[in-house]
């Protein structure tokens, strides 16, 4: 199911066909790891679709606030109706992304290798920082088989992690976290022309 799934959404565009596959593969085996990304992707897909339409929309509404004295009707309180409805529903298919990415992370914890940037990506658009902390702390605590932490010197996801320490108060850990992410950052060496 899953192989149908996939090439009905990679290959095709098919996302309702491609939902069909996944739900089929899910009722069959919960612990299949593999299906729970594909299945997350398919709910981020959809997101970005959906995104595409509100932008669409967000557009709209601001070309009618230009053209009100020329005459055109264009019902403004309609399309923010419309816009609003589409975020609920980029909300609703982040968040059963999250959920999928989660389950799939319960069966198989080395999945945040793969579900990393999707979750630190819902945990942005949502405002949802302890999303945000629980999967860059998975993300950071990753180790290999020699038990060494693979990606504690990632510096994106420190200086992400920092941010939501201090949105959710957390300045002592925001604080470390900013210098570790300063520490590993790459250095910007200055151009050859502005060397004395």
């Amino acid at each position: 199911m899953n192989e149908w799934g996939t090439l009905l959404m990679y290959s095709q565009g098919d996302l309702t066909g491609a939902r069909e596959k996944l739900q089929k593969s899910l009722s069959i085996d919960q612990k299949f790891d593999q299906t729970y990304l594909y299945f997350g992707d398919l709910n981020m897909q959809e997101a970005n679709r959906i995104d595409e339409q509100r932008r669409t929309l967000r557009a709209q509404i601001a070309a009618a606030a230009t053209v009100t004295g020329t005459g055109a009707v264009v019902n403004v309180d309609d399309l923010k109706t419309r816009a609003a409805g589409l975020d609920e529903t980029y909300t609703q298919r982040l968040r059963e992304a999250q959920g999928l990415f989660e389950k799939g992370l319960e069966v198989f914890p080395t999945l945040i290798s793969q579900t990393y940037r999707p979750l630190a990506f819902i945990a942005q658009q949502t405002g949802d920082a302890a999303l945000g902390i629980r999967a860059t702390m998975l993300w950071l605590d990753l180790t290999d088989a020699k038990g060494v932490k693979v990606n504690a010197a990632d510096w994106e996801a420190l200086r992400n992690i920092a941010i939501w320490y201090r949105d959710t108060g957390k300045a002592d850990l925001a604080r470390e976290a900013a210098t570790r992410a300063r520490d590993v950052a790459p250095k910007i060496s200055e151009p050859e022309s502005r060397r004395c």
